[in-house]
């Protein structure tokens, strides 16, 4: 004993908790996957379950991979022919240079540097599953996923939102497969812990079936998401619509529990 305190006992305590967090981390990183993803790779789950945060950091682990294959391309080329360093792309405003995605690159008139990446945060807002009225954004739609590895010269695009059924059916019929967060784990300090599942994406009618329990580890895996990402963008981005506008809250209480009108979205 020690100024009337137990150093033994203290140590002892932050020795337990030094292995409990170890066995964590040695947990997590067993059960951590190195995905193999396709140039366009769609990141599902429920609401606030870390879609955005998954998708803009496979963006940015992939935007490293393809900044260091240019670089090693470079070694090998004259200074006059040196290859343009690829960039980012992204929908929504991030703390990180970028470049802002528009409908020029969208309906290709403009192009993106060979071998960059792109960043599409809630996609079904860019073209979502019932926009397909006019013939003219179909086949842009379709030109622009379908042929983003071509156009792109080999860069990656990501894009985030609840389910594929939201998305425009061009974008679905550019997918093979897609990933699903099973759930995430938010306490752990410095990382953000995806457990996601590896979904087959079919039109004629191929599902996916799991013996287990959808929350059972034997066919999902651990993605680890550096919390420092979060500083990059906003994850409540869209309230930009509300913001300006006039709160309501007039509180009510009624005597009277039955309704007589049904809410509805009008014009």
């Amino acid at each position: 004993v020690k100024g009337g305190k137990n150093v033994l006992g203290e140590e002892k305590m932050v020795l337990i908790v030094l292995i409990v967090v170890a066995l964590i981390i040695f947990l997590l990183f067993r059960r951590k996957k190195r995905l193999s993803l396709p140039d366009v790779t769609l990141v599902s789950g429920g609401v606030k379950t870390g879609k955005s945060t998954l998708a803009y950091t496979l963006a940015m682990r992939s935007l490293r991979s393809q900044r260091f294959k240019f670089a090693l391309k470079n070694l090998f080329r004259k200074r006059c022919n040196k290859l343009e360093l690829p960039l980012l792309y992204s929908n929504i405003p991030l703390k990180v240079p970028h470049v802002l995605l528009t409908e020029d690159i969208l309906y290709m008139r403009q192009r993106v540097v060979p071998g960059s990446v792109c960043f599409i945060d809630e996609a079904s807002l860019v073209c979502d599953s019932m926009d397909f009225k006019s013939s003219e954004k179909n086949e842009a739609v379709k030109l622009f996923f379908k042929l983003w590895g071509h156009i792109s010269l080999g860069g990656k695009l990501f894009m985030a939102t609840h389910t594929p059924k939201d998305v425009h059916y061009n974008i679905k019929r550019s997918l093979a497969n897609y990933l699903f967060i099973v759930r995430a784990i938010k306490w752990i300090p410095f990382f953000y812990v995806c457990n996601v599942r590896e979904m087959i994406y079919c039109e004629e009618n191929v599902q996916n079936v799991y013996v287990d329990d959808i929350n059972e580890d034997n066919t999902s895996y651990w993605v680890l998401c550096p919390k420092r990402y979060w500083r990059n963008f906003d994850c409540y981005c869209y309230s930009a619509f509300v913001d300006d506008k006039e709160v309501k809250n007039d509180v009510v209480v009624d005597s009277d529990l039955k309704t007589r009108e049904v809410l509805k979205f009008e014009n």
